[in-house]
């Protein structure tokens, strides 16, 4: 745990990375502020803040003769992050969230269409007295190898901008009525998103 949080004050006391080891690290450590967690009975449910950095070093990899200057402008207009739904750590037996939540097969494809369809109708981005909803909602095909799933959520920023500029916290907000665990606040600090060091290697 001690060498842990040394780990991170070394990385976050730098203004950047130049590895996406350390980079990976460092957005995934509760201590940045970038991951929150709920746990509700055996489901658990996560949302992490993703750098623009973080995408435009994966676009550059697959496609390396791409124009980075526009990239990253296409990506530092958009606030991403990614929901996570599993069965928590304290859950007795571990069991997949969409297959073996249903009791009938009607109730699993009503399930399926929502999961990957209609999960937009149950995010939001509160900032102030504004509420916005995301542009893109989009569910990972995991193809059933995982016992979770993940859902990539993009707000554009072009949105909030001027309320960004008058608050200091983000609360992302998640009504769950697929699992009928209520409404879910992810909170986040703008301190926190203004501390993320730049990662050096998608320059």
């Amino acid at each position: 745990m001690l060498l842990g949080l040394v780990a991170f004050c070394l990385l976050s006391c730098n203004k950047s990375i130049d590895n996406i080891k350390d980079y990976y690290k460092y957005i995934n450590s509760p201590s940045s502020g970038l991951v929150k967690m709920k746990n509700i009975g055996n489901i658990s449910f996560s949302m992490k803040y993703i750098p623009s950095d973080f995408y435009l070093y994966k676009a550059c990899k697959e496609f390396p003769n791409i124009s980075k200057d526009s990239l990253k402008k296409e990506y530092e207009n958009s606030f991403n992050f990614i929901l996570k739904i599993g069965p928590s750590e304290a859950a007795d037996v571990k069991f997949d969230i969409m297959t073996e939540t249903v009791s009938s097969l009607a109730e699993f494809q009503e399930q399926v269409l929502t999961v990957n369809f209609g999960l937009q109708k149950f995010i939001r981005l509160k900032m102030g007295n504004r509420e916005i909803a995301p542009v893109l909602v989009e569910t990972e095909n995991v193809y059933g190898l995982t016992q979770h799933r993940l859902i990539n959520v993009v707000f554009a920023k072009e949105e909030f901008e001027e309320d960004w500029t008058n608050n200091n916290e983000i609360d992302i907000t998640f009504n769950d009525e697929i699992y009928g665990t209520g409404k879910h606040h992810f909170l986040f600090y703008k301190k926190d998103l203004n501390n993320i060091p730049e990662l050096d290697i998608t320059k």
